[in-house]
């Protein structure tokens, strides 16, 4: 009996929310669906947030049984991918910068656009524009079988990995507005993932690892306007994900309410044209 060690309910608690917050299976991935418009932003700054996608590299199913194995991954589409949340910044003229976060990283982006409508956009405009960006993703995937039951016997396995990718991506989009309030998007893209990590085990030996990936494809998409803060967003996209030798074509599609907080308007759409100046004719014989 463990006679030496005292049960109390708020150790029982910590035990339970211990055991609930493991992460058995290992992964990371590359987002499937851009949610980027060819236009430039009509906003000196906006915060976006719409859904998401991945294409997910899975190293290991089950790191309590299964180490991280890269040369084996399984591939496949993320289905709960959590929102796509993006900052933007009207820098330059054509030029919009900002920074984009997901589940699969964190970094900076950048929007030239190569065919801008003049003024505010309206039906019949086209635009096109080349984009690209930088992640980085770390994160540390734990499990602990700790149980209260551990209060009598300290022999409880342990399995860590940590994570660490830098991504890079670019695009090329093109668009099109059917009416003032629709745009009609699409375009291919690339990414090339690079990523390092390392296992420690309680009853294993630990080792480090490290691998690559890319995600080549296109996207069509749909963005619908209601207002200057709310709008509609549909994507569609197809991309072919490789890594260790593998090849899978992976499609990835959603359907959103895209919000947008706009913190000024640009001034070249605030400004109104100036009076015209009108000069009387001089009368006859002055």
């Amino acid at each position: 009996m463990c006679l030496h060690k005292t049960w109390k309910a708020e150790a029982l608690l910590a035990a339970l929310l211990v055991s609930a917050c493991s992460d058995r299976n290992v992964y990371l991935g590359i987002p499937l669906i851009r949610s980027e418009s060819p236009e430039p932003s009509q906003a000196y700054g906006s915060v976006s947030i719409t859904s998401n996608q991945s294409a997910r590299i899975t190293l290991t199913p089950d790191q309590t049984v299964t180490p991280p194995n890269p040369a084996n991954p399984d591939l496949s589409r993320d289905e709960a991918g959590p929102g796509l949340l993006r900052y933007e910044y009207h820098a330059l003229s054509g030029l919009t910068a900002g920074l984009s976060a997901t589940q699969d990283g964190f970094g900076p982006r950048i929007r030239y656009s190569l065919i801008q409508p003049q003024g505010r956009p309206g039906a019949g405009d086209w635009s096109l524009a080349v984009s690209g960006g930088y992640a980085y993703f770390d994160r540390s995937f734990f499990y602990d079988d700790f149980s209260f039951l551990d209060f009598c016997n300290d022999d409880d396995e342990n399995f860590t990995t940590r994570l660490k990718s830098h991504r890079l991506d670019a695009g090329l989009i093109g668009g099109v507005r059917v009416l003032d309030t629709v745009l009609v998007y699409g375009g291919p893209y690339w990414n090339r993932l690079r990523y390092s990590g390392d296992y420690d085990s309680s009853n294993s030996p630990d080792f480090e690892f490290n691998g690559r990936g890319y995600l080549r494809g296109g996207h069509l998409g749909l963005m619908v306007d209601f207002n200057k803060t709310l709008g509609l967003s549909a994507e569609f996209s197809r991309g072919a994900m490789q890594t260790a030798g593998r090849r899978e074509y992976l499609d990835g599609g959603v359907i959103s309410l895209r919000v947008s907080f706009a913190q000024k308007r640009r001034a070249e759409d605030e400004q109104e044209e100036p009076p015209v100046k009108v000069i009387p004719a001089a009368e006859p014989g002055v």
